[in-house]
């Protein structure tokens, strides 16, 4: 590199820009102005020479000189590159002052200044560069910055040999003049765009380029000539894209280098194709926030999009409302159904609540059967209510899936928030909050979020946690109600009813069963309900002799019904306790049964063949088919309270309850009606000939001991009266 001979064709330059600055009143010896570069010069020498031969791998001339075409190194004034025209280094230049402690003050920056070697200077074996040669020797090292070539073996490349590379080579590579012409192209770019090799040249690159980028292309590519800079990559602008002869666009990487030739500057260009790359990427950003079964946004793109709804609410102050809905019962379905059934529900279902939502706002699958429905510009609370409306139509109509007919229903939580008052977790943990309190209020429901909901609901996570050891802690324990017969007013049977005493105090029935429910304790709880009910059974038979045996009736919860051993696990206890089936009353409520009509009839007729009665319970509040009851093996039928409370009150109350002790009866079932308090009920219900009671009336739930009493009582009393009637026999 030879530099001395590059500063002496630059010192006429720097002299006499020296010569015009103001602070200057002469060049040195006389005046106060010093232009110096001969020493850093010498260092530069030095450091290029090292980094040239480590990079040629050889010390040989030629090797070292085509390295140097490429070779770059940081000197005290700047980066220094070699100008492949004339093989001499183009430098930065300052104006800089020395101070009186020694140090320099840069005064004005000349920036890289072209080497101007003059005739004299030049070794008359050496020929002046060529502009072909040296847009050859730079679409070169374009190669091995793209990985085409390598620096190693540029050296031995004759000019055929590039002319075949270039050929081959899979991105596209072009030379540019000043004017923004193409003057040289190899074969990849006449085939990534479209045109003939006689075509492309002379085109403007701006043709390369779709129509929207063209004008501030032009400045980027004048700023690059204007730099210091020798080579760009054109990556970190914000899109690049090619624009083909036919008018279609591909994306693009690309990156341009420039060199001074005779005629101006010529800008060497690489392009690269990344349309698959881009699909690919685009994929992946797809799969990384999207549902895969539903196509809807998911779990992390919904916290994105509703981060930046609070922020936008922050600014317009209007409220942002989020709608986090659970279906209720799914897991039957995907139990009874397989999730072959199930999945293609969770579809039909997020399709129904696209179709139902206002344009702009977001559905989002959050999990499972879980979805998420962001809402932005909520007036009020009004809005909302009219909001979650809309979306509960989705479950108003069967869902169909081939030939089978589903019912679903969803609890649905409300959340609002304003601005950043709320981060997007804790509104997505308060909407789940006030979900939960929607399923315990009975289900296919919506509840909006206050702060006595997240009270309650750690009071919840307390019981749930407390329930999953309360068996082995012996902490739930039976009391009984009697059922009596309706004319004989005499015990025919109980109910075992379950309570739970903790650390705590007693937790109500009404408070710890919808907890089980949700968080699968009652299948636990339920297989030893039912075996306190057969060891009862037995007790009883042997309290009563020979008189007849009451019956002892527990529930069974949906959940319990969909476990897939629960007739065999029955079985065993029986067998375990030694229990009559036939004198065990299995209650399942209407709505339970209609959650899966099809598995319930199957369950229902497993326990029939074991010799277990069946009982609807809560008959009249839900909304089973009277065509499917016929099918199930049902004994007895339990008029729910609502009806016995209305009796003697209304008369269509009255209409309602004769018509189902009727239809009972038709149907072979035995009736009982709960809830009985007062004389009038009593009486009513015998006169529609109603078979057994249930009530306050008579008892209230009592303790297996007192109940052992009664049964005690009721023994001796059946016994004397049959001895008072028994004739006498003289001798």
């Amino acid at each position: 590199m030879d530099v001395q001979n590059q500063s002496r064709g630059s010192d006429t330059i720097n002299l006499e820009l020296l010569a015009q600055h103001p602070e200057v009143n002469g060049i040195s010896p006389q005046g106060n102005g010093v232009l110096t570069n001969f020493g850093e010069g010498t260092y530069l020498c030095v450091k290029a020479f090292a980094k040239t031969a480590e990079a040629a791998g050889s010390v040989e001339p030629e090797a070292l000189i085509k390295a140097l075409e490429w070779v770059s190194v940081n000197g005290p004034q700047g980066e220094v590159v070699m100008d492949a025209l004339t093989h001499h280094a183009r430098v930065n230049s300052y104006l800089a002052r020395c101070n009186y402690d020694g140090t320099f003050t840069v005064v004005e920056q000349f920036g890289m200044i072209n080497p101007v070697i003059p005739d004299r200077y030049r070794s008359p074996n050496i020929p002046r560069a060529t502009k072909q040669k040296s847009t050859q020797q730079l679409i070169n090292k374009s190669m091995a910055k793209e990985g085409v070539l390598t620096p190693n073996n540029l050296k031995e490349l004759s000019s055929n040999t590039t002319e075949q590379i270039l050929a081959k080579a899979d991105i596209a590579i072009l030379a540019i003049n000043v004017k923004s012409e193409i003057i040289q192209a190899n074969e990849a770019t006449v085939k990534m765009f479209g045109y003939t090799q006689n075509e492309i040249i002379g085109l403007s690159l701006n043709e390369l380029l779709p129509p929207r980028f063209r004008h501030g292309h032009h400045h980027f590519v004048q700023s690059f000539v204007d730099s210091s800079e020798q080579n760009r990559d054109m990556s970190h602008r914000t899109e690049i894209a090619g624009y083909r002869k036919d008018g279609s666009e591909f994306p693009a990487s690309a990156t341009i280098s420039k060199f001074m030739s005779p005629d101006g500057w010529i800008m060497v260009a690489s392009l690269k194709d990344i349309s698959k790359q881009k699909n690919i990427q685009e994929q992946l950003q797809w799969q990384a926030t999207h549902d895969p079964l539903t196509d809807l946004p998911n779990r992390k793109l919904m916290q994105d999009r509703l981060i930046k709804a609070l922020e936008r609410s922050e600014r317009n102050g209007q409220s942002v409302a989020l709608f986090f809905l659970d279906l209720d019962n799914f897991k039957l379905i995907n139990d009874s159904y397989g999730h072959t059934i199930g999945d293609h529900l969770l579809v039909k279902i997020a399709q129904l609540l696209i179709s139902h939502i206002r344009p702009g706002d977001t559905v989002a699958r959050f999990g499972g059967d879980e979805f998420l429905v962001l809402c932005e510009d909520v007036a009020d609370a009004l809005m909302v209510d009219q909001i979650a409306s809309k979306l509960a139509e989705v479950f108003m109509l069967p869902m169909i899936v081939g030939d089978q007919k589903f019912y679903i229903t969803a609890s649905i939580g409300i959340a609002m928030a304003q601005g950043l008052s709320h981060e997007a977790e804790a509104l997505i943990s308060n909407a789940d909050t006030a979900m939960y309190a929607a399923k315990e209020r009975g289900r296919n429901r919506w509840q909006i979020y206050d702060d006595t909901l997240r009270h309650q609901m750690i009071e919840q996570l307390c019981i749930g946690n407390d329930l999953r050891t309360a068996i082995a802690n012996d902490e739930f324990y039976p009391v009984f109600q009697p059922i009596m017969g309706a004319q004989s007013q005499q015990i025919v049977g109980a109910e075992l009813l379950l309570r739970w005493k903790t650390k705590r105090g007693e937790i109500s029935p009404a408070v710890f069963i919808p907890i089980a429910e949700m968080t699968g304790a009652v299948v636990p709880i339920g297989e030893w309900v039912f075996s306190q009910a057969c060891q009862a059974s037995v007790q009883w038979q042997q309290v009563m002799q020979d008189e007849s045996l009451p019956y002892i009736s527990v529930n069974v919860s949906a959940r319990q019904l969909s476990e897939p051993d629960i007739v065999q696990k029955f079985m065993y206890l029986l067998g375990k306790w030694g229990a009559n089936p036939a004198h065990i009353v299995l209650e399942v409520t209407e709505t339970a049964l209609m959650t899966d009509m099809e598995l319930s009839q199957d369950v229902l007729h497993k326990f029939s063949s074991l010799g277990l009665k069946i009982a609807i319970d809560d008959f009249g509040t839900g909304y089973s088919s009277l065509g499917k009851l016929i099918h199930l093996p049902i004994d007895n039928l339990k008029i729910d309270k609502v009806f016995v409370d209305e009796l003697g009150k209304r008369k269509d109350s009255h209409a309602v309850t004769a018509a189902i002790i009727s239809m009972a009866h038709a149907m072979g079932m035995r009736v009982i009606a709960e809830g009985v308090e007062v004389v009038e009920q009593l009486e009513i219900l015998k006169d529609l000939s109603c078979d057994t009671i249930q009530g306050y009336y008579f008892y209230k739930p009592m303790p297996a001991s007192n109940f052992e009493e009664l049964l005690s009582t009721q023994r001796d009393m059946l016994t004397m009266q049959r001895q008072e009637t028994r004739p006498s026999v003289l001798h």
